[in-house]
């Protein structure tokens, strides 16, 4: 089958699985996306209000 990645048993994380790892590693890959988003472009495009 084509989409045997989606099958339930893959989708259910495993006993040790540990949840609270993920939103400090989430906010960190985006702050850190944001950082190089000003260092190259030298202004924040949030500063600007281009985004909200």
């Amino acid at each position: 089958m084509a989409f045997d990645f989606l099958d339930r048993s893959r989708s259910i994380a495993p006993a040790n699985y540990d949840r609270w790892r993920v939103p400090p590693a989430a906010l960190a890959i985006h702050l850190a996306i944001g950082q190089a988003d000003c260092s190259r472009r030298g202004v924040s495009l949030a500063s600007l209000g281009l985004f909200w």
